[in-house]
């Protein structure tokens, strides 16, 4: 893979994708993706498809797409074609799976919520088929639907159904080391929600919340950049400035920590 990344991105290359619908070469694409994994087992990678394909009807700009780089090939190669879509489980329900795909699409569309169409799309996309949660669908392919349900959710700073489906993810996925961290920033803001502001429960229950979930947190993360926010997050300078020499307000900072976080990944 050396030398093939873009000179300025270099997580991103372009890749050849046949087009199984036609004969034709001039219907074939080469497109730029950003490679976010790799299957050491298989050699695949996996990667997000940056362009609007011309052509192509299975695939469009923000899905997931996997490829391979087969020995002298001259670019990276599409795999998954001819019935199988790219990226995606072909083992899973197959309704809920096109909708969890509408609602990555659309996750990947609002770009971190600095595109509230595409995250309003995506709660709405994945609300309707996630509360509830139905039982009889592969749990890996539930626990993504509710992990961006939870992300876009918490775009649009509707906190307390971003933290249910957070709760949801690890419900499922225990070791999810992204949902938890979710989950204790969404919790983050609520004990730093004023009191008279809180809609359900009191402030005592929103730091016990908390405070469980950053107990759990500091024993099961191994994430390195993880641990050095929550670390800030409990840091003496940082309640010292928060407190702004209110004796009282740095005793409450000491408990729960400086200030709420975000939490977002791609």
């Amino acid at each position: 893979m050396k030398g093939r990344f873009h000179e300025k991105a270099p997580d991103d290359i372009q890749v050849f994708f046949p087009n199984p619908e036609s004969e034709d070469p001039m219907k074939d694409e080469v497109m730029w993706v950003t490679v976010i994994a790799h299957d050491a087992a298989s050699g695949a990678f996996l990667g997000i498809l940056l362009n609007a394909p011309r052509h192509l009807k299975d695939v469009q700009e923000g899905d997931n797409v996997v490829f391979h780089l087969p020995p002298d090939a001259p670019l990276p190669v599409a795999v998954g074609m001819g019935g199988e879509r790219l990226g995606w489980p072909v083992t899973a329900a197959d309704s809920l799976t096109e909708t969890v795909v509408r609602g990555v699409r659309h996750y990947r569309q609002g770009r971190f919520g600095h595109n509230p169409p595409g995250i309003q799309a995506c709660v709405g996309t994945l609300g309707h088929v996630l509360e509830p949660s139905p039982q009889d669908a592969p749990a890996d392919l539930r626990a993504l639907g509710h992990f961006v349900l939870a992300r876009c959710l918490a775009e649009q700073y509707e906190t307390e159904r971003a933290i249910h489906h957070f709760e949801e993810v690890l419900r499922l996925t225990p070791e999810d080391e992204y949902a938890r961290m979710g989950l204790l920033a969404e919790l983050s803001v609520m004990v730093h929600t004023s009191p008279d502001e809180l809609k359900s429960g009191t402030e005592l229950d929103w730091q016990e919340r908390y405070l469980k979930q950053m107990a759990t947190a500091l024993e099961r993360i191994k994430n390195p950049h993880s641990l050095e926010l929550l670390g800030v997050i409990f840091s003496e300078e940082e309640i010292k400035n928060a407190a702004e020499s209110n004796p009282e307000r740095e005793r409450k900072l000491r408990r729960i920590g400086a200030g709420a976080f975000r939490y977002k990944v791609r």
